[in-house]
């Protein structure tokens, strides 16, 4: 396994961090998928549902089951963009807010505690992948590296 490149090495130290994360955060999840749990961390201000069909990278049929299985549980609700008074968003509740907020205190401790890493180891690799483009804005996808 030394043979191989630094990139290659560094690559599989974080798939099994992330493996170990998701068995950990699995005992925490039995409500929510990991795909619910994806939407719920997406919804920290309103989205519209087509962006956040991109955001979860799944068709905007199945963005409608989850968007009402979240509205149904009180999480979140419908309302219309203040933008385009035409357009459909989804919100978080002030119930769907504070399962956010349980959420993404659990996942930050997990992963700290299953990486060995810090917030300040964190924030570097964050800046360098911010320095190469690879994340915030050049992907779409990802919530704000920024907050």
């Amino acid at each position: 396994m030394n043979d191989l490149p630094a990139s290659m090495l560094v690559l599989f130290q974080f798939q099994e961090i992330l493996g170990r994360i998701h068995k950990s955060y699995s005992e925490y999840a039995d409500k929510l998928t990991p795909t619910e749990t994806n939407m719920l961390l997406h919804l920290g201000t309103p989205v519209r549902m087509g962006k956040l069909a991109d955001l979860l990278f799944c068709l905007p049929s199945n963005v409608t089951v989850l968007v009402d299985k979240f509205e149904k549980l009180g999480l979140l609700q419908r309302q219309r963009s203040e933008e385009d008074r035409r357009a459909i968003e989804v919100a978080l509740t002030d119930k769907g807010q504070e399962l956010r907020t349980q959420t993404i205190a659990h996942i930050s401790q997990v992963i700290e505690e299953q990486s060995g890493l810090d917030q300040g180891d964190f924030e570097k690799i964050l800046e360098v992948l911010k320095q190469k483009s690879i994340i915030a804005g050049s992907c779409g996808a990802c919530p704000s590296a920024d907050g």
